[in-house]
């Protein structure tokens, strides 16, 4: 699949997000942006054979109450996602609520983001690491 794909999550306190990993099948480019402005706040590549796999990155301050999008990028292979999702997105984890899991057709623009939101699936299982709290 020739997809970015991932999901809209809002910290429910300040924090950092210290790690970005996810599940799916071989070396993935990961990247976490800011939904409202488009900003990349880390990038990152994480290698993983069909099971969750994190690479540490420098901690990106995060703010309560902002949203922002994961996404793997899966360059045509390795993909991985959830239907039927019960109960439906959005739902909170921790300090965490996932809005709802978001994709974009990377076919023709390579690093395009992924704005929509899903509730019923999720997309790519692209994840963070979070650590609530800030320096």
């Amino acid at each position: 699949w020739n997809y970015a794909m991932g999901y809209h999550f809002t910290p429910q306190v300040n924090g950092q997000v210290t790690a970005l990993g996810g599940y799916f099948n071989g070396t993935k480019t990961i990247k976490l942006f800011n939904k409202a402005t488009g900003t990349v706040l880390a990038t990152t590549t994480v290698s993983a054979a069909n099971t969750w796999a994190y690479t540490p990155i420098t901690p990106v301050n995060v703010t309560a109450g902002t949203t922002y999008t994961i996404a793997v990028y899966l360059a045509g292979t390795g993909a991985s996602y959830r239907s039927g999702l019960s109960p439906v997105l959005p739902r909170t984890f921790a300090d965490i609520r996932i809005e709802g899991s978001t994709y974009a057709s990377t076919s023709t623009t390579p690093t395009a983001r992924p704005t929509n939101t899903i509730t019923s699936t999720m997309y790519g299982q692209a994840d963070v690491g979070f650590v609530r709290g800030s320096p």
